[in-house]
């Protein structure tokens, strides 16, 4: 799998209060992966606009106008996956090992272009592990558009 950096970008300049346009990128892969039903994509492209991810498109479909970055052949899941999340927030796991607090730390990422994340607990007592074991059995998945308020 090809891993692009991502983490928070740079703020947009500001010229009299609006800010100034970003260049499209073109993520072109042999495959792109997709939370989606589609699954696997052959040949496409992930399009990023200034700091969001605009759109999954075929490679013959990517604007004239954007930056192409050709990965070569391999396989492209768009989004970061952080695989160790402490916190974020303002919270730590290991301080309150609850779904509220999941949730509170997946907020905070998702602004940096996190798309998963697995939150982990530092290594702590007995009672502190089996909390958060229980917390996390006992939360329930929230679809993205549902936290949005979508």
């Amino acid at each position: 799998m090809a891993r692009v950096p991502c983490g928070p970008r740079d703020e947009p300049t500001t010229t009299g209060g609006a800010s100034a346009p970003r260049a499209t990128l073109a993520f072109v892969a042999a495959r792109v992966r997709t939370h989606r039903s589609e699954g696997l994509l052959t040949d496409h492209a992930v399009l990023v606009d200034g700091d969001r991810i605009s759109a999954v498109v075929p490679r013959d479909e990517v604007p004239a106008h954007a930056t192409v970055h050709d990965l070569g052949r391999v396989d492209l899941a768009p989004g970061c996956v952080d695989v160790q999340v402490n916190g974020g927030g303002g919270v730590l796991l290991n301080e309150e090992p609850s779904p509220d607090t999941i949730r509170t730390i997946v907020a905070a990422h998702r602004r940096f272009g996190t798309t998963s994340l697995l939150p982990t607990l530092i290594t702590d007592t007995n009672e502190t592990m089996w909390e958060a074991r229980r917390g996390v059995g006992n939360g329930k998945p929230t679809p993205r558009n549902q936290e949005r308020g979508g």
